[in-house]
């Protein structure tokens, strides 16, 4: 207990789901926190400040500190009013979750240029935004923990997906080049696969209306219940992980992982080289790609997608193909 006393944590998304049960985590152990959510729903629609204020109530009827901020996260202006109430309540910001997102699926070729652009300014340019706003404070301070969340599927891929993937996998960029410049401040920035149920497990998808796809995996609360999250995020919060840098975790259900390798898993080499692409056509199934399948082959109509990339999920995850 208190592992965070002491501490100043904004958390962005932090009215619902995963965000809400991490800053219920962060205030038992001691932390003041910000709780930012402009309370919309899933597709980022409408405000609510009803959402952030009930998470504030919660902490504070438990003795805990925090205040409510209902700023979107998508421009560096909201985003410094974001900090901003961490510093005017509270002194000063020691810890940042960006947790905010929102889901607007369509096919690649049906979705409105808007839809793409709004997703990756929340998930994307909105954690750039909260970092870009907060890291001043942290480097005069010498020291903060920064912790990004991605998704799994930025590394395999969902139908209907494309904007959500390609956002979560920029932040994974993003979180790698951070940890780099900001380490020798004493600033560690960390990404999360977090798997836990939330209101994603259950919006509606119209353009299953029209397209025929596989279930999305199930995520019960009984066993992906998202208070099995926030335990990693308070650690890598804390000074015990104080060294703990340009990481990228799994969490979620009964596992906790971590990726430890960015290397080819196999590799061809010819000296002098160039290949050609007669030796390419032979050598690259054979040598390269053993074991690996197209994971949406070619089909006749009306075709199926699959939901993900079968046999990619990380182990504590293995649950989510069945």
């Amino acid at each position: 207990m208190n592992c965070l006393k002491d501490k100043v944590a904004v958390i962005t998304g932090a009215g619902r789901g995963l965000g809400r049960a991490t800053a219920l985590a962060f205030a038992s152990e001691g932390a003041s926190v910000v709780v930012n959510d402009p309370g919309g729903d899933i597709s980022g629609s409408g405000s609510d400040p009803r959402v952030a204020d009930e998470v504030v109530s919660t902490i504070s009827a438990s003795s805990g500190h925090a205040v409510a901020n209902y700023d979107s996260v998508g421009t560096l202006q909201s985003a410094l009013r974001i900090i901003e109430t961490a510093l005017a309540n509270f002194g000063k910001i020691d810890i940042l979750v960006n947790n905010a997102g929102i889901s607007r699926q369509n096919m690649i070729w049906d979705m409105p240029e808007r839809d793409f652009d709004e997703v990756i300014q929340t998930h994307l340019k909105g954690t750039w935004s909260c970092m870009k706003a907060a890291i001043p404070h942290m480097i005069q301070q010498r020291g903060g923990s920064i912790i990004n969340m991605s998704s799994g599927v930025s590394v395999i891929g969902a139908v209907a997906n494309c904007s959500y993937t390609a956002a979560k996998a920029g932040t994974i960029g993003l979180t790698f080049g951070a940890a780099l410049d900001l380490g020798p401040y004493g600033i560690r920035v960390n990404a999360i696969f977090p798997a836990g149920n939330s209101r994603l497990a259950d919006k509606h998808e119209p353009w299953r209306e029209v397209y025929r796809a596989e279930s999305r995996p199930p995520m019960s609360e009984t066993e992906w219940p998202a208070a099995h999250v926030p335990p990693l995020l308070v650690y890598l919060a804390g000074d015990q992980a104080v060294d703990i840098n340009g990481q990228l975790f799994t969490c979620g259900g009964s596992g906790v992982g971590a990726y430890g390798s960015w290397q080819a898993d196999a590799e061809i080499s010819k000296p002098g080289g160039p290949w050609t692409q007669a030796e390419l056509a032979e050598l690259v199934p054979l040598r390269l790609l053993v074991d690996k399948a197209n994971p949406s082959p070619a089909q006749e109509d009306p075709p199926v997608w699959p939901w993900v990339r079968k046999g990619a999920l990380p182990t504590s995850h293995a649950t989510l193909e069945r």
